[in-house]
């Protein structure tokens, strides 16, 4: 199910007004969406300077806090979290992201790429774009916190008195803005952090437990499927092929012939190098969803052609210039309208397309292209 029809069903139940919380957060992950429409480098680089000049920021974060061994309750919890449970509450997240930029003044890059490979609802835009936020690199001060606020908003058993960030705000903005950074402990237990696999090293379990085929095996079992004597050669369905940004039954045509629901895993993306846990959530999807799923290539969708009338995708953006010309990709309906016009601030774009409306039914019924004058 995808946003737009979750917020359809919700319109239809209850009357939620466009300021609701929920409506509110979900307005976050369209704008980001926006933001990446127009402006796709940011996605790795910085909008603006943060406090310190890029260069002043590490390449790799500490072992200690990859580990979860800080001795800071809040950071190492989020850490566990995210790596037993693939989700991290929002506060968590942000302190998590603020600790590792400015106080272990790690680069807002190498965080964004760190906790994608682990969250099982990762996005690229999502992701990328709060990293920036929290960073200050996309917002007009930096996302600072202390123990003060987790103890605010979180369980007794993340509170952190006693530790790096039981301090003042100013003085954690001293530390933001180049203070001495803290020291780790070295009495605390490491937690190593799960593997993570390119889709070329999967697992030999994962294989025969999603019967996942690569690309060679897939296409010889079909040829020899059409070659058997005692049966027709088939006629060619149209392919969706389901990929792991969209695994959707969802046919994006209406047609007379049947659907070959095609779990199609890209090798050769730099896209995809997750945690097992990850390609666990992903793979029991596909499973579910798909005839049948194969690891394959850019190259294999040209083989692709052969067994299919017609190959169709759902178009997303992590794969957005992906795909060869011949696979045509279907844009699923946007959650909120759009606007021409790059918005550098949320509220923005928020005033944009919320103005005059009262009701998320309002937003959902006005989905035509704002031209904004």
């Amino acid at each position: 199910m995808t946003l737009r029809e979750l917020a359809t069903i919700l319109a239809s139940r209850y009357r939620l007004p466009v300021q609701h919380k929920l409506i509110y957060e979900w307005g976050w992950r369209a704008y980001f969406r926006h933001v990446h429409s127009h402006r796709p480098e940011l996605m790795t680089t910085s909008m603006h300077s943060g406090p310190l000049a890029d260069h002043a920021y590490a390449q790799q974060a500490p072992a200690a806090l990859i580990q979860a061994r800080t001795g800071v309750p809040a950071i190492d919890r989020a850490v566990r979290d995210l790596y037993e449970q693939g989700y991290v509450h929002n506060h968590a997240r942000m302190w998590l992201a603020s600790f590792w930029v400015h106080i272990c003044r790690v680069r807002w890059q190498a965080g964004a790429n760190w906790m994608l490979k682990h969250l099982l609802d990762g996005d690229m835009a999502s992701n990328a774009l709060s990293w920036q936020w929290v960073a200050g690199t996309f917002s007009k001060k930096p996302y600072l916190f202390n123990a003060e606020n987790v103890a605010r908003f979180a369980p007794k058993t993340w509170w952190s008195p006693g530790t790096t960030i039981d301090q003042d705000y100013a003085s954690i903005e001293r530390i933001s803005k180049g203070g001495r950074l803290p020291q780790w402990p070295d009495d605390v237990e490491p937690r190593c952090e799960p593997i993570c696999l390119a889709p070329s090293s999967l697992q030999q379990e994962f294989l025969v437990t999603y019967r996942i085929k690569n690309a060679y095996d897939y296409f010889s079992e079909e040829k020899a499927k059409d070659s058997a004597l005692e049966k027709p050669k088939s006629i060619p369905k149209p392919y969706l092929i389901v990929h792991p940004w969209a695994i959707r039954q969802t046919k994006p045509l209406l047609t007379d012939g049947k659907w070959h629901l095609l779990g199609f895993i890209p090798s050769d993306t730099t896209s995809i190098h997750w945690s097992l846990n990850r390609w666990r959530w992903v793979l029991d999807r596909m499973k579910e969803t798909c005839h049948d799923i194969i690891i394959g290539s850019l190259q294999d969708l040209y083989a692709l052609q052969s067994n299919a009338s017609s190959l169709h995708t759902w178009h997303d953006i992590h794969l957005h210039d992906y795909w060869p010309s011949f696979v045509e990709q279907h844009h699923e309906a946007a959650l909120f309208p759009t606007t021409d016009r790059f918005h550098a601030s949320f509220s923005s774009w928020w005033h944009a397309i919320s103005r005059k409306k009262i009701e998320l039914h309002d937003l959902l019924s006005c989905h035509v292209q704002s031209n904004e004058g």
